[in-house]
């Protein structure tokens, strides 16, 4: 019964501890990029941030505006030199500003380029009015902006509204609620602004005796911040919180910004970084900045940005990840456990370290000294700190005495707490696996199950009294125990299953279990275990690892994780495996991957622990980033560059002397976005990934309309829309069609009236000569004549046999089915192929060749009626026989004669037939009777040679 409860209250306790874990344990710091002079180039020297609606950022500087688009900075000067002090983001979109005697609005112009707006002008300050001193404020409502100057108050609505007030006597800034500006007196306390007056708040006589006030909009009420306290700000008036002010060793608050969520966060001019809830509890403090954080401001994707001094920085709160830094410890973290409110590290060789968190200040202690072994792994119990090292097993009490269970040169590697007996661990090492067993609130060693030839580091507790032992020379081992006697009732090893799998038998092996199954790993080959044996596997997430030695995969109660290299991954209940976004942290490699019995994830990575918080996490997926163009540059033959508007209505035209060059980004922060590029109508392939966000266009000698097709990709895997860019290069003067037609109908007329001149000039010569010339003809002609009868004989003769040739046949079948289809009778096609004529003429060389095929030309012209009939060589050792008027019967006897004529003693060569026989009709062809008789032929080559093969249609 005790033991019953005992589990009970340990269940208890770890389940409060997982449901406490709204708030960190151990809160250590959220990951930060810092941008510092290195970065923008730039004066030291920043006083105010503002984000515009695409996700510029502007900081204001002595040397003007810096901007921000995506990692790109530069510095865009201000009229004057003026240098930008307060900026301030109007609910219409735009960028507020202003500087000395000068504000006004900052944006992008058509073609990139930042542009200032002094809205002296619109408020039509001339000569010494325009003299205003030092802007000191920038307020946004929601109709339009308030500028605060030294002694006047001015209003610049969106509604084309100007106001200028004398500015009342006040201590301290102005915040805003409502449309309405407020402001702490030490004397009167909160005041509101109205028409040019400061007038008292119902009970804001409570907020008195300090300065500085900021609200933050609650909806129906508004939460009024001082160095006082909290509180709570309604049509009703003030009324003070039962919640602890800003602590004073803080430092005085500065600015404050709100959260998703309803939290906010508080920065001081001793620059840390106070986050608080919705109900104003203090649940962090984060010293950030080694000066002064002097403005805040907030973008789409739950990014923080903070302006010191001298650097500016970027942080997500409330931030599912933070980052204890552990630099200093000088060694790799082996493990880290929460433990009686302390981050217990197992540093390498150096030990034990303690770090507790003393007032946002972190400090640390090395526990047992740095002398003890290398220490591997560490277990937080309710009895006591286990941890395993290099010389056996310990376990440090509540007073940090530390009590020796195994002292001995035999290492321990792991310390794997039972799933099903809350007072049994297991301890693999070098000489087997240890088991310790807790009894009256103290932790003992029950006994060693020997398995030297294992050397194992890690196990797995499938079911009770059930392990998977690690092998680091060999496949790992199904052990049954008997854990309360510390006795191995059955040692089981399985092999590959896969038939003629390449694996080296000592080749350390790691075990891994996801659910219910059992994995083996062998480099970057993975096995599940079938029953049988192990089985190859290619699944996720072993098909997501980047490298075997850092890959780890860990079961807990929030789901899977697996670190595959550079990246994390998690599943929730069995489902996809999510990449987890580590925003700005660059994450080479992990060293840990540990879930703590407080609920928080932690992994080590290069001089750093991070921590992983997934309640705090977006409950929505962020919108997809875009690939913007920031400048459209023509460039000239000579070198004059000209920038375009990057939203051009229509595609923008260049010639081909021009060059092109495309500046591109994502209005992102993260590090390592990468692009690639295609040109639609010019390339159809993509380019390689690349970091550069530079296109230029050198080359543009293709005429045509063509699409520049951009796409981006970023390290966390954020989603990312392309960008488009269409344009055409125009084609030169000699390219164009009509200018083409035009020259050529020239050169026509040209060549047209050289012929008519020559002509012209002959024709004289021409007319002298006739009469010599009419009697050389009629004395020729005769010849000419005879010659062009022979000529047209030699055109339709076959030159080797004289026979016709292909073309006579060609035009006779035309004719003669022809006139076969007006007379409706038969006709008849025989092709005919001498056998085996090729290796004949391979063994006998072609002059024997030709012989035969003169002879076979001889020998099937017998018969043959010219005036009708024809024969014809159809090419190579193919002949026809056209016979027009001739029924099937008729056409198949000329067929067996002509064939038995090749059987006779003095042939040296016999001949396949295929005849074909049609009585033409409008739908046939005379082609398709030359297609059959040839198909007929072959059917007869195919049938043995020698044979006669018959289609009658």
């Amino acid at each position: 019964m005790q033991t019953l409860l005992r589990r009970l209250l340990i269940g208890f306790a770890l389940a409060v501890a997982c449901a406490g874990a709204s708030a960190w344990a151990f809160p250590g710091e959220p990951l930060l990029q810092r941008f510092t002079p290195v970065d923008f180039k730039a004066t030291p020297y920043l006083y105010g941030v503002a984000r515009d609606a695409q996700g510029r950022v502007y900081v204001g500087n002595t040397d003007g505006v810096l901007r921000m688009q995506g990692r790109e900075w530069e510095t865009i000067p201000l009229p004057g030199g003026m240098a930008a002090g307060y900026l301030a983001r109007g609910t219409d979109g735009r960028v507020y500003l202003s500087g000395y005697d000068s504000f006004g609005y900052i944006d992008t112009a058509g073609d990139g380029t930042a542009v200032y707006h002094d809205l002296r002008d619109a408020f039509g300050l001339t000569g010494a009015a325009r003299a205003l001193g030092w802007m000191q404020q920038i307020v946004p409502v929601a109709g339009g902006v308030y500028f605060r100057a030294q002694r006047q108050m001015l209003y610049y609505g969106f509604d084309g509204r100007r106001k200028i007030w004398p500015m009342p006597e006040a201590d301290s800034g102005f915040s805003a609620w409502q449309g309405m500006l407020y402001t702490l007196d030490m004397k009167a306390g909160l005041r509101r602004f109205a028409d040019g007056q400061l007038v008292p708040v119902p009970g804001g006589q409570i907020m008195s005796g300090h300065r500085g006030v900021e609200i933050v909009d609650r909806g129906k009420f508004a939460l009024a911040i001082s160095v006082g306290g909290f509180y709570r700000l309604d049509e009703h008036g003030v009324s003070a919180l039962a919640v602890p002010p800003i602590p004073a060793d803080a430092g005085i608050f500065s600015a404050v910004a709100p959260l998703r969520g309803g939290g906010f966060v508080v920065s001081t001019q001793s620059g840390n970084l106070l986050e608080y809830d919705a109900d104003a509890h203090l649940l962090a403090r984060y010293p950030i900045a080694r000066t002064g954080i002097t403005a805040l401001a907030t973008d789409g994707d739950d990014g923080l940005w903070a302006c010191s001094d001298d650097e500016l920085l970027r942080l997500q709160l409330p931030s599912t990840w933070s980052r204890v830094d552990t630099g200093e410890l000088g060694g790799v973290i082996a493990d880290a456990e929460i433990h009686r409110g302390a981050l217990w590290l197992a540093v390498g060789v150096r030990g034990l370290a303690r770090m507790t968190d003393r007032g946002g200040q972190l400090h640390t202690d090395w526990i047992a000294g740095e002398h003890r072994n290398q220490i591997f792994a560490l277990r937080s119990t309710a009895d006591g700190l286990l941890l395993a090292r290099a010389g056996g097993i310990d376990v440090i009490g509540d007073d940090d005495r530390v009590d020796k269970l195994l002292d001995q040169d035999d290492p321990a590697y792991a310390l794997v707490a039972s799933r099903y007996d809350p007072d049994l661990m297991y301890a693999p090492g070098d000489a087997g696996v240890y088991v310790l067993r807790r009894a009256d609130h103290h932790w003992k060693l029950a006994g060693l199950m020997p398995a030297p030839e294992l050397a194992s580091q890690s196990l797995l507790e499938v079911a009770p009294g059930v392990l998977w032992v690690n092998n680091t020379r060999g496949l790992p081992e199904r052990w049954q125990v008997d854990p309360i006697h510390a006795r191995i009732l059955k040692r089981e090893r399985f092999a590959l299953t896969t038939p003629g799998a390449a694996h080296d038998p000592n080749q350390a092996t790691q075990i891994y279990a996801l659910g219910a199954d059992v994995f083996v790993g062998i480099g970057e080959h993975v096995y599940r275990f079938d029953g049988r044996g192990f089985a190859p596997f290619a699944g996720e997430p072993f098909s997501l690892m980047q490298n075997p030695n850092a890959f780890q995969l860990l079961n807990t109660p929030l789901g899977a994780f697996a670190a595959t290299g550079s990246r994390l991954y998690w599943q929730r209940s069995k489902g996809h495996w999510q990449r987890l976004d580590f925003g700005a942290q660059p994450v080479a490699s992990q060293s840990l991957l540990r879930y703590g019995t407080d609920g928080v994830l932690r992994m080590g990575v290069w001089r750093a622990l991070l921590q992983y918080r997934p309640e705090a996490a977006t409950p929505t997926a962020p919108p997809p980033l875009v690939v913007r163009l920031t400048a459209v540059q023509r460039t000239q033959a000579d070198g004059t560059a000209t920038r375009l508007p990057i939203q051009a209505n229509g595609a923008d035209s260049f010639t081909q002397s021009q060059s092109l060059s495309l500046h591109f980004t994502v209005f992102s922060p993260e590090p390592g976005v990468e692009y690639r590029y295609r040109i639609r109508g010019l390339t159809g392939s993509w380019s390689e990934w690349r970091e550069q966000s530079l296109l230029a266009l050198s080359s543009l000698d293709q005429p045509g309309d063509y699409t520049v097709e951009i796409e981006g990709r970023t390290p966390s895997g954020r989603a990312v829309e392309p960008a488009q860019y269409p344009f055409s290069i125009a084609p030169r003067w000699y390219q164009i069609n009509t200018v083409r037609l035009l020259l050529l109908l020239a050169g026509l007329l040209l060549l047209w009236g050289v012929i008519r001149w020559r002509e012209h000039r002959q024709a004289r010569v021409f007319a002298q000569r006739q009469q010599l010339l009419e009697g050389q003809v009629a004395a020729r002609t005769a010849e000419l004549e005879a010659a062009n009868r022979k000529l047209a004989e030699l055109a339709t003769e076959d030159p080797l046999t004289g026979v016709a040739n292909r073309r006579a046949l060609e035009i006779a079948l035309q004719r003669e089915w022809q006139r076969c289809l007006d007379q409706r009778i038969p006709i008849a096609l025989l092709m005919i192929d001498v056998d085996h004529f090729k290796d004949y003429n391979d063994r006998h060389g072609h002059p024997a060749g030709d012989a035969v095929l003169k002879a076979v030309a001889e020998r099937l012209a017998v018969g043959v009626q010219p005036q009708r009939e024809m024969l014809a060589r159809y090419g190579g050792e193919e002949f026809c026989l056209l016979l027009p008027a001739t029924d099937t019967a008729t056409a198949t006897a000329r067929a067996e004669q002509l064939r038995r004529s090749f059987e006779a003693a003095d042939s040296v060569v016999t001949v396949s037939i295929g005849v074909a026989v049609r009585v033409p009709i409008l739908a046939d062809s005379a082609q398709a009777l030359l297609r059959t008789a040839d198909e007929r032929l072959y059917a007869a080559k195919r049938g043995g040679r020698n044979r006669v093969e018959i289609d009658a249609g």
